[in-house]
């Protein structure tokens, strides 16, 4: 899968998870006996601006996230999705460098303020040497409260 910031917020390693893995992700909008009715685990490569998480340990399935209605209790929201350009992988650094810059981008047109003065954090997934030569160039950005869940969109919170 993509690497992570930090801040890990879908259940994958830094190093990149197995796309090969052989458990299915339920549905979209198929609900787990482990969640409330609201709740669905996709793929980590499903997931869509707008899906709110919860954490990674409330995910059944490797490979897979639990997201959850935004105004429900959540971890994190993604509030971002943007592609890479390149054939050849420019490396860990650049790549984590160019992510992180584009998210910051977005951070402030979704919040409405800037990153760096904002309460909340940002994170992001990237694409590793290994996703890249497979063809993966998304950056998946995600918002989150050092505070804990929060529930409803963060969208234009302005701090």
């Amino acid at each position: 899968m993509l690497a992570a910031a930090p801040l890990a917020a879908i259940s994958c390693s830094a190093g990149g998870g197995d796309a090969t893995d052989d458990a299915e992700p339920t549905s979209p909008g198929a609900a787990t006996a482990e969640h409330d009715a609201g709740t669905r685990e996709v793929s980590e490569f499903d997931v869509q601006v707008g899906d709110c998480l919860l954490g990674p340990e409330e995910a059944s399935t490797p490979g897979t996230v639990a997201v959850v209605p935004c105004d429900e209790p959540h971890q994190q929201e993604i509030f971002a999705i943007y592609q890479l350009d390149g054939t050849e992988f420019p490396g860990d650094n650049e790549v984590q460098e160019t992510a992180r810059d584009g998210c910051r981008d977005e951070f402030q047109a979704f919040t409405g303020t800037e990153e760096e003065s904002s309460k909340y954090v940002l994170n992001f997934l990237y694409p590793t040497e290994v996703t890249w030569a497979g063809g993966d160039r998304e950056v998946v950005c995600m918002i989150l409260d050092p505070d804990g869940p929060v529930s409803g969109s963060l969208r234009d919170v302005g701090e």
